[in-house]
């Protein structure tokens, strides 16, 4: 439970953590002392020291993996069985039954099993690597895929019509942990949710796109652990001048407990990054560095960029100070390949800071630990997600970069730091070289064999680092953006991904080549062929009607299992306008997958078209609810709930979409419109100060400021019971001015403004003596004068010329009213103006005469 005393929140246990909970700690982010520790308190799992060998040397012995590990020994006597099975549940019955014996009634055997299951897999699909100095030989490992059983664990893994990678290595080891998790062997235990949770991501990863089963799997059961662990470990949580801190309280009873905490905050807010819940994200994140005690900043020191800069200007420095204190580190050695920049680049690494302080200094050597480079990376990922790919982001995450490659604390850790900064390089145009450099050395460093992979395997679940086909895909993306074609079509196709290959000649522009492949490959038949079909429609079909029979051939081939063609029909029909026959299709795509935004904001415009605005509301909130920083769906939610007479829900809306998109001035217009409709005056003046501040006020339309004053004048009639109504009138006059002072010549406005203060200031007023008020009013009306003069030719311009003399004569009018003697400014004023307009005749023009005689006797003659 949870009690406050004078602000402070206390996390008190509630529920008494088993025997077991320090061993289950140990092996939530296995290294070697978390091996040793375990092992020191169950002996009976000494057999995790064959893949965690600390300091324990072993001899050139070969030794099989079904001796190695007790739940694979378990299981190999049965692998011909496996072979013959029919359909999954068979295959699941005959597992059961060879670990059920192993297992039941010992969950910490059963804990070990998972972690050197997942151990084994993740070295085959993600880091690489030997895993011991005896290395298991690659033809063991091809013992365990059978081609049945792993047809078999393809199509039960495949969800939503999403399919795993068929590449994928040592599926039958994942299917293991499934089937251990699923079937109570690790109930009992109270880190059993965080492992499902584990499971759930890395399935998830193994999919061509996210999907809603794993996705609520995995966040559910981060959410039941972080409860579990709040339950069984006392924390406090207070605040020091503004800032929260997190202790453990009496009675924990594991010093290492409050950073497990924070680990596991910045492992679920990947999670949560993955399945477009930012929120949720910047909380985890939030909570992990509080824990940590981290502060950071981005702050300028001067310094040079360039070699050959001569003067030093302001760079980017990351001011970072935090409470987390661990063991020193060595610096892994054989780490991650750092790839420097081309000799003849003119840039440094980073900048070079002119004379660092004592402080910066001390700073700088004193070297980011491993929690904070974690806590940095997990902040690099949540930025990229969230914000624009532009030159601003870029800059901004320079620093934090930088800061995390001072030194490599864990293989892992390290390799995703520079995983971001390979990203953050990308559209570079002076480091787009050493990016893809850098990217192709992250993805040839698995078969390097040092380090070994338990170095290797050592925060994994913390580091955010992807699966090794998710990261070769990544890279034949880049070079597909870089125009590589050629480089990216042989890594796709040893990759065996046809549809992506043949993606790629089309966009290389070998039309012919990709359609030859393509026919090649529907000949052969398989798994592919529906995604082929949809790559005919998009790329070589030209007539709609052409395009509708490839999507319809390939969701009839793939037996009602494919919605990407469904999904791009619905599209296609949007495009053509019929609207009805896309939203059915679009309806039958998002009911097998609905992590599809772009699908189900296509959907809520056919309803929008359609006028269904219950239904265009239902798809619009499914657009955010899936993507919260999708500022087109909030903005198109306004619209649906306008439509439905809901205006403050509306407006609710719309500030959720300004959050995302701060300079989108359509977006700013229509917030303004309700702020009106509603009306809410100060969300209005709000909103047209946040225009001024872009420097959007040109996105502001008059009649916007006229519909403004309107309902603020109208707001006397509740003068009583509303006495801010003044400030309101202030307020809107200051406005205008401010705004007539960024825009000196747009002359409707300084018509608004003129009126405005007219009726606030001298009609609405009750004071006596106003003449300060219409010496004021006289020069507003000059300026919109001077804004309509301001172009040498106004006078050739009848509309013009007709304003400026009803200004000229408001203008007289006002002297009149105010009691206010026309100064000689003025009267030079209208003298200018009425010359320009009055027709003068030259023929008397003497060629002796001066120009100054000339006008002298031309004024007299008018004056007459």
């Amino acid at each position: 439970y949870q009690r406050r005393v004078h602000g402070d929140q206390f996390f008190m246990v509630s529920k008494i953590p088993s025997a077991s909970w320090k061993g289950q700690l140990a092996l939530l982010y296995p290294s070697f002392e978390n091996i040793e520790a375990f092992i020191a308190l169950y002996p009976s799992c000494s057999y995790l020291l064959t893949m965690f060998p600390g300091k324990v040397s072993f001899g050139p012995t070969y030794v099989p993996l079904y001796e190695r590990i007790p739940i694979i020994g378990a299981i190999a006597p049965n692998l011909p069985l496996l072979a013959k099975c029919a359909n999954s549940e068979e295959l699941n019955k005959i597992l059961i039954e060879s670990i059920s014996p192993l297992l039941k009634g010992d969950p910490i055997l059963a804990l070990s099993s998972v972690v050197a299951l997942f151990y084994l897999f993740l070295k085959e699909n993600m880091f690489g690597g030997r895993i011991t100095v005896d290395t298991v030989k690659p033809e063991e490992y091809l013992t365990y895929e059978n081609p049945k059983v792993i047809e078999l664990l393809l199509n039960l893994y495949s969800k939503s019509g999403e399919e795993v990678y068929r590449k994928t290595s040592c599926l039958l080891f994942i299917h293991i942990i499934a089937v251990t998790l699923e079937n109570g062997f690790l109930d009992t235990l109270e880190s059993c949710s965080i492992w499902k949770a584990r499971l759930s991501c890395i399935l998830n990863e193994l999919l061509s796109s996210n999907v809603p089963h794993f996705k609520d799997s995995s966040i559910e059961h981060y959410k039941k652990f972080l409860e579990n662990f709040l339950k069984m470990e006392p924390f406090q949580c207070f605040e020091i001048n503004g800032e929260r801190e997190f202790k453990l309280a009496e009675g924990a009873t594991n010093p290492e407990a409050l950073k497990i905490l924070g680990l596991v905050n910045m492992e679920f807010a990947y999670c949560a990054i993955t399945f477009y819940k930012y929120s949720l994200a910047e909380h985890c994140i939030e909570t992990a560095r509080t824990i940590g005690g981290i502060k950071h900043k981005l702050t300028g020191k001067m310094g040079r960029r360039t070699k050959y800069q001569e003067k030093a200007t302001s760079q980017l420095y990351l001011d970072i100070n935090t409470n987390t204190q661990e063991k020193p580190t060595e610096e892994t050695k054989a780490g991650p390949q750092v790839v420097p920049l081309e000799e003849d680049s003119i840039l440094f690494e980073q900048p070079q800071l002119e004379k660092p302080s004592e402080e910066t200094l001390l700073k700088e050597e004193a070297s980011l630990s491993l929690y904070d480079q974690m806590y940095i990376n997990v902040y690099i990922r949540q930025i990229m997600q969230t914000r624009p790919r532009d030159e601003i982001t870029r800059e901004m995450l320079s620093p934090y970069i930088n800061r995390a490659l001072a030194k490599s604390n864990a293989w892992l850790v390290f390799s995703c730091t520079l995983l971001h900064r390979s990203r953050n390089e990308t559209d570079s145009t002076k480091r787009r070289e050493r990016s893809i450099v850098q990217m192709q050395a992250l993805i040839d460093q698995y078969k390097d064999a040092e380090p070994n992979s338990c170095f290797r395997f050592m925060f994994c679940f913390g580091s955010g680092y992807p699966l090794l086909w998710s990261l070769r895909k990544e890279m034949a993306r880049n070079y597909t953006q870089l125009g590589c074609f050629a480089s990216a079509y042989e890594m796709l196709k040893d990759m065996e991904l046809y549809d992506e290959m043949i993606q790629c000649l089309f966009l290389s522009g070998r039309k012919t080549d990709a359609t030859e492949k393509a026919k090649e490959i529907i000949l052969k038949g398989g798994r592919d062929v529906p995604k082929i079909l949809c790559l005919l429609a998009d790329f070589a079909a030209e007539k709609w009607e052409e395009k509708e029979k490839y999507y319809l051939d390939a969701w009839k081939m793939s037996e009602g299992n494919c919605p990407r063609a469904i999904r791009s029909l619905g599209r296609l029909y949007f495009e053509i306008g019929k609207i009805k026959e896309a939203a059915d299709y679009l309806e039958k795509a998002l009911k097998i997958n609905t992590l599809y935004p772009s699908s189900w904001f296509t959907l809520g415009c056919c309803y929008l078209k359609l006028q269904a605005w219950e239904k265009a509301l239902y798809a619009f909130g499914w657009v955010v609810q899936v993507d919260e920083n999708s500022s087109d769906g909030w903005s198109n939610l306004a619209i649906s709930y306008t439509q439905l007479g809901k205006l403050r829900e509306a407006v609710s809306c719309y500030e959720q979409a300004l959050k995302i998109a701060r300079d989108s001035w359509k977006i700013w217009q229509n917030y303004i419109i309700l702020s009106l409709d509603i009306p809410d005056v100060s969300k209005t003046m709000g909103a047209i100060r946040q225009l001024m501040a872009i420097d959007l006020q040109e996105r502001i339309p008059i009649p916007f400021l006229a519909r403004l004053v309107n309902v603020i004048l109208a707001l006397p009639d509740v003068k009583v019971a509303l006495p801010k109504v003044n400030i309101y009138e202030e307020q809107v006059l200051k406005l205008i001015n401010d705004m007539c002072t960024k825009d000196s010549v747009n002359t409707p406005l300084w018509s608004l403004y003129a009126d405005t203060y007219e009726i606030i200031k001298i009609k609405n007023s009750l004071k006596a003596d106003k003449k300060e008020e219409y010496a004021y009013l006289i020069d507003v009306l000059l300026k919109q004068c001077r804004s309509l003069m301001h172009n040498p030719n106004w006078d050739h311009f009848e509309d013009q010329a007709t304003q400026v003399m009803e200004v000229i004569k408001a203008i007289s009018e006002k002297h009149k009213e105010g009691g206010i003697p026309i100064s000689p400014d003025i009267q030079h004023l209208i003298s200018n103006a009425v010359i320009k307009l009055e027709p003068v005749s030259y023929t008397h023009l003497r060629a002796h005469e001066t120009l100054r005689y000339l006008v002298c006797r031309l004024l007299l003659e008018k004056k007459k």
